[in-house]
C-alpha cells in the first residue's frame, strides 16, 4: 500500500511550501514540493 503524510504546510504571500512523507511498502523518503499559485 501507499501512505501519504503531510509533515508541514507553509504559505508565503503567493507561494505554497508543502513537505510530505511518502511511504510505499518498506521504503520511506521525504519529498519537498513548491507550488506557486
Amino acid at each position: 500500500g501507499t501512505k501519504l503524510k503531510i509533515l508541514s504546510v507553509h504559505f508565503f504571500g503567493s507561494k505554497w511550501e508543502i513537505e510530505v512523507e511518502l511511504a510505499e511498502d518498506d521504503i520511506d523518503f521525504i519529498e519537498e514540493n513548491e507550488n506557486k499559485m
